[in-house]
Formats: C-alpha cells, sequence, structure tokens
C-alpha cells in the first residue's frame, strides 16, 4: 500500500468541502471518498488506522453531499460511531420507502436495527420495528409484517407498560398558540387540516403518526395482521377513560366507525374507510351496517376486516375518522354534544372553554393515560381573525406560537422574511391547486380548462405575490416526496397556446365568454393571488373573471354543496400514500370530487392501484391517473407544493409532523431563553 499516496487522497478529499457542487456525468454530485480513496487501498490495513481514516472522510462527505446517506452510514459505522450511522440508515430508509423502493428500505431498516440492538437501544429499536411492519405491508408481505410488528411490541410494552399507568401528572408549562377556528369538533366531520388539528388535541386513536412518518402505538397495545392482508384485531390498551370516567371500549370504535360513514356527504373525511368490508354498499344503504368491517369482538378487541389488503390502511388509523366516539354522548339528550358543557373526548386535554371568533382554551385531561412527551399543561389559543394583531402579540411576547396552515402564500413569504428564527417547516404532503367545476359551462369544455392552465406562468405568479420560497408545481397532483410524482408533466406556460385553445372553445379574443366568479379563502388585503390570477387571464385571453374571500366555514360548505366554476384549494395527504390525493379526491364515486368530475379510465385506474401488490406497476398506475388528471383533461392547475408552517418562539419546541397531525402534549415549552421577537 503507498502511504504517499493515501496521504494525498485524504488532503485533496479533506480540501474537496471547500469546492462546491461538482456534478459528474449523470448528474450526480461528486463522491470524494469514493473516488479517490479506492477500497481496495484499505484492505489490510489496521482496524485502528482504517477507523482514523473514515473519521476524516466521513464529516468531509457530509458538507458536500450532505444526502448520501449510504455513503454517510458506511463511513460513519466504519469509523466508529454507531450513533451517526444508525441516523443516517433511518433517513436512507425513509427516503427508499417514501420511493416504494422497499427492498432497500428494508435493507437499510434492517440494518439499522442490528446497531440499535448491539446498543441495547429498545424503544429506538421498536420504533425502527414499527417502521419496517410499515415497509412489508406496502411489500404485500405480510406476514413479515407481522413477524415485525410482533418484535416490536416486545420491545415496547415493557418500556410504557401493558396496563395503564395510574396517572399521568399534569404537565406545568402553558402554550399560548394562535389558532384557525374550526367548523366543528366531531371527530367523524374533521374533513380539514384545522379540525383535524384540535379534535387531535380532545380524541385519540389507536396509532399516533411519529416524527419519521411512522406509526406507534396508542389506544393499542398491539394488533394482529392476517397473511393476506384484510383482517387486522387490535388489541386495546386496559384502563382506558373518557374525559368523565366512563370506560373506553372497543365497541366505541365500532360504533365510530359505521357512524361517520353513515353520516354520507355529511362526513368527508369517511371516504377514508371505504376500504372497509362492505363499506359501499353500508354506504349506499344496500346492506345493513352490522355488515360494515369492523367488530368488537369484547371490550378490548377489535377486528377490522378489508375488502382488499391495503398498503397504507395502518397510516389511515392515525386519521381522526377512526377515532372512537362516546355513543351515549354522540346521541345523547345534550345537544350539541360538541358544545363545551357537552364535549367528551379521550385525549390529552378537554375543552375548557370556546368564545367563537375569541379564543379556545384546552385544559388537561386528568382521565388521560397515553404517551407524554412534552411539559404543555394547558393551552391558551387565541382565534386568528387576521395575522396582523396576531404578530403583534407575537412581538410584544404575550403569544408563544401562531399557526399558520391556513395561511395564503403571500402572508407566509412576508411572515417568512421578517421572522427568519422563529419561522418554523414542518413536512407535509401538500399541493396548491386551481380547481374548475367541470359539469357545467364553461369548464365542461376541455379545450377552455386548458387555455386557463396555460395562460398562467406558475413561476412568475409565485415571485409576483411574494411567494417565491413555495416550489412551483411543474409536475404532476402528487407533490415531490409522495410516491409518484411525475415532475415535469403539468401543462406549461404558452400564450399562444392558450389563445388557441380558447378559440378552439368559440371564444376568440375572449368574446362571448361569460362572466364567472374565482372563489378563495382569507384575507383579500394579504393575498396577491386572486388578483394576479385575473390579470394574467385578462392580459393572455382577454376574459374578466371577478374574485371572493370566504369564511373558512363558508368556504367549505361551498365546495361540499355548490363549488364555484374555479376554486383557489389545497390538499394535504392525510397519510403518505398517492391513493390519499387521487382516489380519495378526485374519484367520482369514492371521492370528494370537487370539481363534479367523472373519468372512467381515471376511477379504474386509482381502483386498481389501490389494490394491486406489484408496487412498480403500482406506482405507474398512479402516474398514469395524475397525468389524465392534470396534462389530458386539465380539470385541476397545481399551482405550487407546500411544507406545514408554524411561527413559535425559540424557547418553544413543536414536533416535525404534518400541522394536522401535530399534538401538542409533546410540545415543549422552555421559557427564560431568548425571546427577541425578529431575527436579526
Amino acid at each position: 500500500m503507498d502511504e504517499a499516496l493515501l496521504a494525498e487522497a485524504l488532503q485533496t478529499a479533506e480540501r474537496a468541502q471547500l469546492i462546491e457542487e461538482a456534478p459528474t456525468e449523470n448528474g450526480r454530485r461528486f463522491s470524494f471518498t469514493h473516488t479517490l480513496i479506492p477500497a481496495a487501498m484499505l484492505e489490510g490495513m489496521p482496524l485502528a488506522r482504517r477507523k482514523t481514516i473514515h473519521a476524516r472522510l466521513a464529516p468531509v462527505l457530509e458538507a458536500a453531499s450532505p444526502d448520501e446517506y449510504e455513503s454517510l452510514a458506511h463511513h460513519y459505522r466504519a469509523a466508529g460511531d454507531p450513533d451517526k450511522a444508525i441516523g443516517y440508515l433511518l433517513q436512507a430508509g425513509e427516503r427508499a420507502h417514501s420511493l416504494y423502493a422497499c427492498r432497500e428500505a428494508i435493507e437499510h431498516y434492517s440494518q439499522a436495527l442490528a446497531l440499535q440492538q448491539e446498543r441495547d437501544q429498545h424503544e429506538l429499536a421498536a420504533r425502527t420495528l414499527l417502521r419496517l411492519g410499515l415497509v412489508y405491508s406496502a411489500d404485500f408481505q405480510f406476514d413479515r409484517a407481522q413477524q415485525a410488528y410482533e418484535q416490536a411490541f416486545d420491545l415496547w410494552e415493557p418500556i410504557w407498560g401493558l396496563q395503564a399507568p395510574a396517572r399521568v401528572e399534569e404537565p406545568a408549562a402553558e402554550l399560548r398558540f394562535a389558532v384557525d377556528e374550526p367548523a366543528s369538533l366531531d371527530p367523524g366531520l374533521a374533513g380539514d387540516d384545522v379540525a383535524a388539528f384540535l379534535v387531535g388535541q380532545l380524541f385519540e386513536g389507536l396509532v399516533e403518526l411519529d416524527e419519521a412518518g411512522g406509526i406507534v402505538p396508542a389506544l393499542a397495545a398491539r394488533w394482529e395482521v392476517s397473511p393476506d392482508g384484510r383482517r387486522y384485531t387490535f388489541i386495546l390498551r386496559k384502563g382506558r377513560t373518557w374525559s368523565n370516567g366512563r370506560p373506553l371500549t372497543a365497541g366505541d370504535f365500532e360504533y365510530a366507525w359505521k357512524r361517520n360513514l353513515s353520516l354520507g356527504a355529511k362526513a368527508p373525511a369517511a371516504l377514508l374507510l371505504n376500504n372497509l368490508e362492505n363499506a359501499g354498499q353500508v354506504a349506499a344503504g344496500e346492506v345493513e351496517a352490522a355488515q360494515l368491517g369492523v367488530k368488537a369482538i369484547d371490550d378490548h378487541t377489535l377486528e377490522v376486516r378489508l375488502a382488499a389488503p391495503a398498503a397504507y390502511f395502518p397510516l389511515v388509523l392515525a386519521h381522526s375518522v377512526t377515532y372512537p366516539l362516546p355513543r351515549w354522548a354522540v346521541e345523547g339528550d345534550r345537544q350539541p354534544w360538541t358544545e363545551v358543557s357537552n364535549l367528551v373526548g379521550n385525549g390529552p386535554y378537554r375543552l375548557e372553554r370556546w368564545a367563537a371568533g375569541d379564543r379556545m382554551i384546552l385544559a388537561w385531561n386528568p382521565q388521560y393515560r397515553g404517551l407524554v412527551r412534552g411539559n404543555v399543561g394547558r393551552v391558551e389559543a387565541p382565534v386568528l381573525k387576521g395575522y396582523a394583531s396576531q404578530l403583534k402579540a407575537f412581538e410584544q411576547g404575550s403569544l408563544d406560537g401562531i399557526s399558520l396552515v391556513m395561511a395564503d402564500p403571500g402572508t407566509v413569504g412576508q411572515i417568512r422574511a421578517s421572522y427568519r428564527r422563529e419561522f418554523r417547516l414542518t413536512p407535509m404532503l401538500s399541493t396548491l391547486y386551481l380547481a374548475f367545476r367541470v359539469d357545467r359551462p364553461p369548464f365542461d369544455d376541455v379545450q377552455v380548462r386548458r387555455a386557463f392552465v396555460q395562460a398562467i406562468d406558475r413561476k412568475a405568479l409565485l415571485e409576483q405575490t411574494g411567494s417565491a420560497h413555495y416550489q412551483p408545481a411543474l409536475g404532476g397532483f402528487l407533490p415531490p416526496g409522495m410516491p409518484g410524482h411525475s415532475p415535469g408533466i403539468a401543462l406549461g406556460f404558452d400564450q399562444d397556446a392558450a389563445q388557441r385553445s380558447l378559440a378552439q372553445a368559440g371564444y376568440e379574443r375572449g368574446v362571448g365568454f361569460p362572466a364567472i366568479e374565482l372563489n378563495y379563502t382569507g384575507d383579500p388585503a394579504s393575498n396577491p393571488m386572486p388578483a394576479a390570477l385575473q390579470s394574467m387571464w385578462n392580459q393572455a385571453l382577454g376574459v374578466q373573471v371577478s374574485a371572493r374571500s370566504l369564511p373558512w366555514g363558508e368556504f367549505m360548505d361551498r365546495q361540499d354543496h355548490d363549488p364555484a366554476p374555479i376554486t383557489i384549494s389545497g390538499w394535504s395527504a392525510d397519510y403518505p400514500d398517492p391513493d390519499a390525493m387521487l382516489r380519495v379526491l378526485f374519484h367520482s364515486r369514492e371521492g370528494l370530487n370537487p370539481i363534479r368530475w367523472s373519468h372512467a379510465e381515471f376511477d379504474g385506474l386509482t381502483e386498481q392501484a389501490a389494490r394491486i401488490a406489484d408496487r412498480k406497476q403500482r406506482i405507474e398506475l398512479y402516474q398514469q391517473a395524475d397525468r389524465i388528471l392534470v396534462t389530458e383533461e386539465a380539470v385541476i392547475m397545481p399551482l405550487s407544493y407546500a411544507q406545514g408552517r408554524h411561527l413559535v418562539k425559540p424557547y418553544v419546541e413543536l414536533p416535525r409532523i404534518p400541522p394536522s397531525l401535530l399534538r401538542l402534549k409533546n410540545a415543549v415549552v422552555r421559557r427564560g431563553l431568548s425571546e427577541n421577537p425578529k431575527a436579526a
């Protein structure tokens, strides 16, 4: 071995971190370590020397190519730093899982698991095994999924205890966090991010979502999945009660699922239950609710039967539509049952006060026995009616945080620029889009839809509206990070093509085009996007479009019952699977279908994809459906891809999780740290 050559290679590699990205012919970043230090050079070298070399190389690669997770894991492991290796292996597994590269995900998670077990990291190993269970399910290896789940439960229960603790002491801190006002606190009606977030503080389901996008047990102590993936059996934790002390049983789940599905159009989130056995027939009134695939075997055993195996099903269980409900309250004499004095929940907080349009107060639920990782025992939640007054309170120190889940892109851009230190982004699979109502003129004509899409320059739109931090949606409706995302398939900006399409529809230069309305929600003064769209359509097509802002509740009601010709809307996936965005939203019978669209091929593709085992073919089917939606039929126009966002003081730690699934019981408030309201 040439030690001089090795020394030169090491020095070059360490200098390489000062060089910006150096692309190779295939477009990937230059791998300094692998190119400059061939593996053969290390063969026969003493272990201590090899560890030293890997320890020097790992930080170099980390600085130059921080997303080379597999290589970083290899070098840190060889350098004797297993914790760093575990972290990168888990990131590699998450990335592979998001791309439905199941075999690669299994390999990465298994390597991380082996290191965790060597180090007796039992809780982390349990979480990794639960992730492995999800990956095996995604690969339709349900027998292997069950093995992973069983190992996870065996590690999990000694830590947290199969029996409920005698009492969870009330956390000491108060969080002052401004929120949007929900349309409902009924878990069965929580069809939007605002309601889902608040319902999640008052109720709890079988599982919770963790920060890595996996699941952990909540009310379910453990579960079994049948070899064919069509039957799940959940064993509930004992000693769990409602906030008034009454026992919580498996029957409360059976009642909730049957009741929510029976609500029909009133409960759009009930679409997530469509894969239950006989769900379609029950919803249509063709068979009795007793035939639905959910049954309480006894007080602590819930059996769920699916019409077909679904890789995403365990993730659906984190959604509020699957939470239990107290029948004696929902159907009792004291109505509405969700009013402050009547509401009974099972989550970490209870509703102490709700002054409509003013504020909500969440107090600790002394009956709660779940897992708590934070220190927030009370939540003071002013209701957002615009951001100016709340931002002033935030600057003055009387607010710890502000939810930005409903903030328009322009407002988000302004806040992000002014509060760089306090602005927080969280993972979220979300697309902002234009929805055309296609069951009536003029948007029943595909040429009109194509004209309106091609008249919009997405990049310029985001720049003009102060939304340049958003990623323009130049691909399909499925956002980046979602399996099946198709970059570059969107109809591009082309004014000439737009004018030709409108002329072919009979409206040359906009002559004779009917008056139409664009609906959106939010403060018109802080949302420049409607005006920018109006201007682009007028300039390119010669058409006039009026714009109308609606309060959130009215906006949602209009979407459900009488959509406007054009709507600025947004959709966040309830679980990280294409099914959550394509079938659930746009299927003519099984979806919300706010565009009033019916397309047999699209419906068939999403139905087939939801039930197919071959992951490669499954993704191809979703990509075909996405192309029909945004390119061939142009029934919607993706505008931008977004992430979750909050504004929080430096002394507040919120889990990095989609806003609708954020649980404030896991937030940490450490007042006394720097509280400067604005970034330097």
